[in-house]
């Protein structure tokens, strides 16, 4: 049950709504109707099955892509539904979230696909740096700007958004040095493989002390001890799974545990909300 959850994408599509709404939680406005976190759901459902089901065409060595291989249906069908999810979700977006989003489908066609015009075509993973900035700013606008894109923006969703960006950073980078070895191997320059694993550390322990001093200075001008304590807490999950992750590299940890700080964050704001 637990590998259906995480390697067909299900758990990170919870993820991905929890974070919408929390980032309507934390501005204290109204939550989206159903089809808008329907459509977020579909299109991670769609994004990470499309992804590996392209990947896996051989019987591979590690586990995840060792069960894609073996449920190639299981991951059609939760493409299907992906389509499906995001179609719906779309009939009830407005002009300005449908040209963002049509930004962001692009992105992602340019992230999974070799598309890109070079000698041998390229995708966008494939530029370490542009890959991981890449998919941190996707992440912080479909959990940050689109669950707001018609309240106006001020200075607590500015907040909201680098905060959101800081630490969907750490989340992603620990990725990256999860997958130093093969990265290098495939002459993808991530910054792991550019600047090595220790500094690769350091550079997410600065992105949660920037993430808690955001929170800090939230703190200070609205008085909310609640969500300073859910983002504390957070920080601190996830810098305890990161010094974790330094001697097991599982997929339980990584999916279930360094993703899930998504989730952890989410259901702590909801409880300080």
């Amino acid at each position: 049950m637990a590998d259906f959850l995480l390697y067909s994408s299900l758990f990170i599509s919870i993820c991905a709504v929890a974070l919408c709404i929390e980032t309507n939680l934390l501005l204290g406005i109204p939550l989206q109707g159903s089809g808008f976190y329907v459509f977020v759901a579909g299109s991670t459902l769609l994004q990470y099955n499309l992804h590996y089901f392209i990947k896996t065409k051989h019987p591979p060595s590690d586990p995840r892509t060792s069960w894609s291989f073996q449920h190639k249906n299981t991951h059609k069908t939760l493409i299907v539904l992906g389509i499906a999810g995001v179609i719906a979700g779309m009939l009830s977006f407005s002009f300005s979230h449908l040209i963002v989003v049509g930004i962001l489908g692009a992105l992602t066609i340019l992230y999974t696909f070799p598309f890109l015009p070079f000698p041998t075509k390229k995708r966008l993973k494939d530029f370490g740096l542009l890959k991981i900035f890449v998919l941190t700013l996707t992440w912080t606008i479909i959990t940050v700007w689109l669950p707001v894109a018609e309240s106006g923006w001020n200075l607590d969703i500015w907040l909201i958004f680098i905060r959101r960006f800081l630490f969907m950073g750490a989340l992603c980078l620990a990725f990256d040095i999860r997958d130093t070895y093969f990265d290098g191997k495939a002459g993808i320059g991530t910054v792991p493989v550019a600047i090595g694993l220790q500094n690769s550390y350091r550079i997410i322990y600065l992105l949660l002390v920037l993430f808690m001093g955001i929170s800090i200075y939230q703190l200070m001008t609205d008085r909310n001890i609640y969500i300073f304590n859910a983002m504390m807490l957070s920080a601190i999950a996830t810098f305890i799974l990161i010094e974790k992750s330094k001697t097991d590299r599982s997929d339980l940890l990584y999916l279930g545990g360094i993703d899930g700080m998504m989730l952890l964050q989410a259901i702590l704001v909801a409880a300080g909300t």
